[in-house]
């Protein structure tokens, strides 16, 4: 499958990807897990990948993408916001694949500030997960949300905020 696709350092790329899908049901029975970033010019295969290397998609009511699984089941979206990530996803062991995942410095828009929402709760996510207590008037009323799930994110430019690059794993597609 990984074959399909071009890569910068395809022999290297395709292992990580292959032991990176292999190892998904570990990652997430020991709560460490790698935040893998698809990144590449346009139409060189990022989107494709995410989602024809796991399979196809459907959309859901809450706008998101259920994706049935070739691969690996997973939670597909464009757009979603930290807090929609830990309402949707909380106590989940779906993958969740994020595309469309950039944003500009000067970028003030909502998808902007939701992918910044999204990469500072992601700065958790390698060590054990991800957690938020929301709402409720008095403490016994709040909701605990913990994500603790593989994820993978797709854009043409990467973030350049260094605490995050240092939490991902960078794979660059090609054009072919």
């Amino acid at each position: 499958l990984l074959d399909g696709w071009q890569f910068q350092h395809h022999g290297v790329t395709r292992d990580y990807l292959a032991a990176w899908i292999m190892s998904l049901p570990i990652q997430r029975a020991i709560g460490y897990i790698n935040i893998t970033f698809v990144t590449g010019e346009t139409t060189s295969g990022k989107t494709s990948l995410v989602r024809g290397l796991i399979g196809g998609y459907n959309r859901r009511t809450d706008g998101n993408f259920e994706v049935p699984y070739v691969v690996e089941a997973a939670t597909f979206a464009t757009d979603v916001s930290s807090a929609g990530l830990y309402q949707n996803n909380s106590q989940s062991s779906l993958t969740i694949i994020l595309d469309e995942a950039e944003t500009k410095e000067d970028d003030n828009s909502a998808h902007s500030q939701n992918v910044k929402s999204v990469q500072t709760m992601i700065y958790g996510m390698p060590f054990g997960g991800s957690s938020v207590v929301r709402g409720g008037a008095t403490p016994d009323q709040s909701v605990r949300y913990n994500i603790q799930t593989s994820l993978i994110m797709a854009a043409i430019n990467l973030p350049s905020d260094p605490v995050y690059l240092n939490r991902i794993i960078v794979i660059n597609t090609k054009k072919d």
